[in-house]
């Protein structure tokens, strides 16, 4: 081995014995969730189911509770009784069709000078009539799919829904209580990401980099090091302190870090 390849190996040895960067420098932080919900309602009404509890990881998008839709539920069937009904188009319809083939009989017995012009004029106008008794009664199918569809929107919102995926951190409300808007469900947190906020020197303005790695290690009994993003670095320092703070955005898909844990986080600055 020649002395290049001696000194190549003692290099690496010595980068390899740091855990992080030779000029990394430490500072307290703490894991939170980087999302906190108190899930709130759209409308008001009665719980009538509840499917989660605390401590229960739920999907974004994940139904938590139902509100009683029963009133919602019979307009419904009303709406769509309404739009299976033909009746009110055909029967108009029906109508427009026998005028018109009056009044062509009638056009035809009016240019033999049979019968008299008030008479094609009476049909004419009841022609009218029925042509917009046709409309309305389209019209009024339109309205009730229009009915339908508003119902069934009312009907959905009464589903709730979990904003985030997160863990359920309080259930506050129970099957039967009235829930109106300035009521909490309950809290979820969102645990993926994680966000550890760190209260850093003043000397170290300046030499942190927004989007740089950093190295965060959980207090015991999670421990173990794991790497994060700095997303944030507060612009207003803390003069009592002589510090600011620093926000990191940590992975964690498999949710195996809790939050509300102390850590350390290390900086290579350079």
């Amino acid at each position: 081995m020649t002395q290049s390849d001696i000194r190549l190996a003692l290099t690496l040895i010595a980068v390899l014995a740091v855990p992080f960067g030779a000029s990394a420098t430490e500072a307290d932080c703490v894991i939170r969730p980087s999302e906190v919900v108190n899930l709130g309602a759209p409308v008001t009404g009665l719980i009538a189911e509840i499917l989660h509890d605390r401590g229960a990881h739920v999907a974004a998008g994940a139904v938590i509770a139902r509100l009683d839709d029963t009133l919602q539920d019979m307009a419904i069937r009303a709406a769509e009784a309404r739009l299976q009904s033909n009746a009110e188009i055909e029967a108009a319809q029906s109508r427009v069709q026998l005028l018109e083939t009056q009044l062509s009989r009638q056009q035809a017995l009016l240019a033999r000078q049979v019968i008299p012009a008030a008479t094609v004029e009476e049909t004419e106008t009841a022609l009218l009539v029925a042509i917009n008794d046709l409309r309305a009664a389209r019209q009024n199918r339109l309205l009730a799919e229009v009915d339908l569809e508003t119902t069934q929107a009312e009907k959905d919102r009464r589903t709730i829904r979990a904003p985030v995926s997160g863990v359920i951190l309080s259930r506050d409300m129970a099957v039967g209580e009235f829930w109106s808007e300035t009521a909490s469900l309950m809290t979820i947190a969102r645990l993926d990401p994680l966000h550890v906020e760190a209260i850093v020197d003043l000397s170290l303005h300046g030499r942190i980099d927004a989007d740089s790695m950093a190295e965060v290690l959980p207090e015991a009994p999670v421990g173990g090091s794991h790497m994060a993003r700095v997303s944030v670095i507060d612009p207003v320092f803390d003069a009592a302190s002589g510090t600011f703070g620093v926000r990191l955005v940590l992975p964690n898909p498999d949710l195996a870090l809790p939050a509300g844990l102390r850590c350390t986080v290390r900086f290579d600055i350079g």
